[in-house]
């Protein structure tokens, strides 16, 4: 397993016969598999459909449209055939980079990798939130809505999401409240969300100076649809990429 602190993803690298069986449990439920070039600049959404370990390759299906041509350049200006992949299971998410042998608008052929990677073991992703994401939260007083206090986030999740504030600007959050309305900011964009508190915990300094003490809020989103949804999911898998890649050889 990687090396990292507790508020950063863990990818845990599993065995060749490991990685093969769980991509073969993908290919049988036509799990949904993310493909990025290796700068991530580009990305296309397929489905696993066979895993062939007599040929050592990893057969997908492109989505609609396909222009194989066109990703094929893409590929070719990365300075790479090898891309990455992030396949969603019940097991978990797993991720591992493969080099493309070949491809046409109706599949896509690589090879199988040698390492793979299992990330949580959860269908949703729960994304530790880093500083260089540039994400925050601003969320009104429950009895004085007018005043919005500004969070930072522990991490995120298409199913909720968890925030610290100081003691000092948590005393009116208890678990049942109802959030109609606060605001979500994922880097340049910003979403209007609504929630329910679920639980509070505080977290004690571990100096003296009790204001570095803090109240972690745990909330579930409510009312979440489509858009909001595709968004949160995109920026999840895209920021998870990216810490694979920092994180593994």
């Amino acid at each position: 397993m990687s090396s990292t602190d507790k508020n950063t993803l863990q990818f845990e690298s599993l065995t060749f016969q490991q990685g093969l069986s769980l991509l073969q449990k993908g290919s049988e439920n036509a799990a949904q598999t993310l493909i990025w070039t290796k700068t991530l600049e580009n990305r296309i959404d397929c489905v696993i459909r066979t895993v062939d370990s007599g040929k050592a390759a990893i057969l997908l299906t492109p989505p609609k449209k396909f222009d194989h041509i066109d990703f094929l350049k893409k590929i070719s200006q990365s300075g790479s055939r090898e891309c990455c992949f992030n396949i969603t299971l019940s097991a978990g998410s797993v991720f591992f980079k493969s080099k493309l042998l070949d491809l046409d608008e109706n599949e896509l052929k690589f090879e199988i990798p040698s390492v793979v990677y299992r990330s949580q073991r959860r269908k949703n992703l729960r994304l530790p939130m880093t500083k260089e994401l540039f994400c925050w939260v601003e969320i009104p007083e429950p009895y004085r809505p007018e005043n919005l206090a500004k969070a930072r986030i522990v991490d995120l999740s298409v199913d909720g999401i968890a925030i610290s504030l100081p003691l000092n600007k948590s005393n009116r959050f208890t678990p049942g409240n109802t959030l109609p309305k606060f605001f979500l900011f994922l880097k340049t964009r910003s979403l209007i969300m609504e929630g329910e508190i679920k639980n509070t915990k505080i977290i004690q300094s571990s100096g003296k100076n009790d204001s570095d003490s803090y109240v972690r809020l745990g909330i579930t989103f409510t009312n979440l649809r489509g858009g909001k949804k595709e968004v949160l999911e995109n920026f999840i898998k895209e920021a998870t990429t990216q810490l694979f890649l920092t994180l593994t050889p």
